[in-house]
Order: C-alpha cells, then sequence, then structure tokens
C-alpha cells in the first residue's frame, strides 16, 4: 500500500510587471499571462535525461524509446507556453511513495546510506525525499529527482512545475520576487503559507511586547519615536503615529527597539532636531552648530564614537546644558 503525499504549488503572477509586460499589456491581456519558453530551464531539464524520460512519455504521447523522442521533446520544450491567470495556476504535484517497489526500495536505499540514515517505510521516504536538512536548510533531494523516489500523480503539473523552478522569470519563493525586474511570476507552496503564517503570528508576538516595553518607559518612548522621526508635540499624537508604524511595518520597530546605541542615536538626532548641532545637506556631516569645526562625525556611527569618548566630556556638558536652556 503506497503512501500519498498530497501537494500543491500555485504561479501567480507578479503583482508589478516589468516595463516589458506594461508595454505590451495588449499581448498578455489583463486577466492572464503567458509564461513563455526559457533557455534556461530547457538547458537544465535537457541535461536530466532520465526526468524527461519518466514525466514526458504520457504528457507529449511518445514512447521514450521512439527515435522521434529527442526532436519532439526539444519542440515541446521550444514551445512551452503555461497560461497564468490572474488569480494564479495550480499545479498538483503530489506523489505516492511505495518502497516495496523494487526501483523504489533500490533507490530508497541508496539515498539512505548517502544521508546515513534508516529508510524502512513510505513515511520514512517522504520525510527524506520532501523534507529540508535541519543543517543546511535546504532539501535532501531537488524537486527535479523526486521521481526517482516516487509515483507522480499528475506528470504534466509536476513537468510545468519543475520547468518554473528553473526558469529565470520565476521566483521560486516570494521573497524573491524583487531579485531581479526580469521576474514576471513567483511560487508558493501550502508549506509557504503555513511558514509565512508562523512568521507574522511570531512577528505579531514579537511587536506587541516591544510595544508594550515602550509604552511603560517614557525615556524609551521618546527615543523611539526620534529615530522615527515623530516629532508631534501631543504625546497622544506621537503614541498613535508609533502605533500606526508598528501596525504597518513591526519590522522597523523592533529594529529600533534592538539596536544597542538607541539612546545616544536619539540624543543625538534630538540635539540635530533642536539645532544643537547640524546635519551637512551636502555629506551629512554632524557638527557643532556654534562651531563647525568641531565635527561630531562624518556618519551616526562616528558621532556615537564621538558621544561614548569620555575625552569629549566637555562639549557633551556644554550640550546638554544648551538642552536644559531650551
Amino acid at each position: 500500500m503506497g503512501y500519498k503525499v498530497t501537494r500543491e504549488v500555485r504561479v501567480l503572477q507578479r503583482n508589478n510587471p516589468s516595463p516589458f509586460t506594461k508595454a505590451n499589456i495588449e499581448v498578455y491581456g489583463g486577466t492572464s499571462r503567458v509564461l513563455g519558453a526559457s533557455k534556461m530551464a530547457e538547458n537544465t531539464l535537457l541535461a536530466n535525461d532520465d526526468f524527461l524520460k519518466t514525466v514526458l512519455p504520457t504528457v507529449i504521447g511518445l514512447d521514450r524509446n521512439s527515435g522521434k523522442w529527442q526532436d519532439v521533446v526539444s519542440r515541446y520544450l521550444y514551445g512551452i507556453a503555461i497560461d497564468v491567470p490572474t488569480g494564479g495556476k495550480p499545479l498538483n504535484i503530489s506523489v505516492t511513495f511505495d518502497i516495496d517497489k523494487a526501483s523504489y526500495k533500490s533507490a530508497a536505499t541508496k539515498l539512505a546510506k548517502e544521508l546515513g540514515v534508516t529508510i524502512k517505510t513510505n513515511e520514512d521516504l517522504a520525510k527524506y525525499v520532501l523534507g529540508y536538512s535541519e543543517q543546511s536548510g535546504s532539501r535532501y533531494i531537488d524537486e527535479i529527482d523526486v521521481y526517482k523516489y516516487g509515483t507522480i500523480e499528475d506528470p504534466l503539473d509536476y513537468f510545468n512545475y519543475v520547468y518554473c523552478l528553473n526558469h529565470n522569470r520565476v521566483a521560486n519563493r516570494q521573497e524573491l520576487i524583487n531579485k531581479s525586474p526580469r521576474i514576471e511570476f513567483y511560487l508558493i507552496t501550502q508549506d509557504d503559507v503555513k511558514r509565512a503564517k508562523k512568521e507574522k503570528y511570531e512577528l505579531t508576538k514579537q511587536i506587541n511586547r516591544v510595544m508594550l516595553k515602550i509604552d511603560e518607559d517614557e525615556e524609551l518612548f521618546d527615543a523611539v519615536c526620534s529615530i522615527l522621526n515623530i516629532r508631534d508635540k501631543d504625546i497622544v499624537d506621537r503614541g498613535i503615529a508609533l502605533n500606526n508604524i508598528a501596525s504597518s511595518t513591526p519590522e522597523k520597530v523592533i529594529e529600533v527597539f534592538k539596536d544597542k546605541h538607541l539612546m545616544v542615536k536619539a540624543k543625538i538626532e534630538n540635539y540635530i532636531n533642536l539645532g544643537i548641532l547640524k546635519r551637512l545637506p551636502e555629506n551629512n556631516m554632524i557638527v557643532d552648530v556654534d562651531d563647525p569645526s568641531v565635527i561630531i562625525g562624518s556618519t551616526i556611527d562616528d558621532a556615537i564614537t564621538f558621544f561614548n569618548n569620555k575625552n569629549n566630556n566637555t562639549y557633551l556638558s556644554k550640550y546638554s546644558a544648551k538642552l536644559k536652556s531650551l
């Protein structure tokens, strides 16, 4: 009895298409977009002859031992056109593992030896064929080799998936969309959705903890607001502005909160805002307003070093006194 692992991946259009796509919107259409052939993907698949001879026969309706095989396969790869609707194109990439079948048993035995693990059941086989290594974080087995260990339920969808994985206009994960302006599509799996939900949940918990600490500490609140350029005089208005940032870009607030130099940075920015120090517009250098020859730092990091240097206490006392006078 085999062990079926139900898998689905969805090919989605990138929301902000490239200038080329926008210029040719009449060709692409407003509701769907065509993912055409890719030389990169074609070359990768042609280099994996066993994959093609296992998956493609039922797709192109030709025996793998036919004398026309190479010519037909080449023409098929050259003419690929995958229609991707606005809502995305789902691909069924389910696979059934049956370790009792001779060919799969041999492959499982070899895999177990390579990984130094025990593979006795179909569940064991599925775990290592579809799973990720805890050490490297990458798949034990590349997707293009999954067919060696189990029966592919939908050869066409599986082929299209592997093709997309090697296509230069398809991002293999949603977070890689901005890697290149040439990317027009991206892939998202059920695991991606689960991971995204988990990450969002963890981020929500983290920002809630951070905001609680900020709300309980007035000095910390002022510092965070200063770095985030929230300048409203009314504390309620600043609180609302900070909450809005925490809701829209929680990572930004968390990053500011975790900055070990937060308080010093906030002090420097406050001094600049109050006219005690000045940031030169031409190069962002920070200098003393009364004596521009006194350079606090070429960058904010240099300025932090200046403020942490006890040899500069004379200047720091001067700035502190000026702040009190304001």
